[in-house]
């Protein structure tokens, strides 16, 4: 299980847990590494499947990854460094349209729209369009559809 979570604050509380069983990042930088060692790890599972397999079993050998993102917005569109936010940007791009062959599942937390921060302005592999109940509320996305959106904050 892997945690990007540039504010340290809503994630922040499973750290523990993130530490014990995959990562915890917080500063863009380590996120982006984070990622790009994700896709890295994703894309050597998908070669080791090639043409011998197509279901996915759960081992210690290849354990089911997700991957966790708050705040996706302040990392791809909003990130001052032009490189880094390329490199985010690519390493999520890659594991949304290619993480479900391998067994590795995303969450991407929004504030914003999505085509603010999102190039397709879908948050789904399949194409699905982040939908949006109204300003003010932050949604979690998922590898399978957008979640439940949480209440305004007060």
């Amino acid at each position: 299980m892997l945690a990007a979570d540039p504010k340290l604050m809503e994630l922040a509380y499973g750290r523990a847990v993130f530490d014990a069983y995959g990562a915890y990042a917080a500063d863009p930088a380590s996120i982006a590494v984070m990622l790009e060692t994700a896709v890295a790890d994703m894309q050597a599972r998908a070669g080791r499947f090639a043409g011998r397999q197509r279901d996915y079993l759960v081992s210690s050998g290849d354990p089911f990854t997700v991957v966790l993102v708050d705040e996706v917005a302040f990392l791809t569109a909003y990130q001052p460094d032009r490189k880094l936010r390329e490199r985010i940007m690519n390493a999520l791009a890659t594991l949304t349209t290619q993480g479900r062959a391998s067994a590795t599942r995303w969450w991407l937390r929004c504030r914003t729209r999505a085509r603010t921060y999102w190039p397709s302005g879908t948050c789904s592999p399949t194409g699905s369009p982040c939908a949006w109940t109204s300003p003010g509320r932050s949604i979690w996305y998922s590898a399978t559809g957008p979640g439940t959106a949480a209440p305004a904050a007060s």
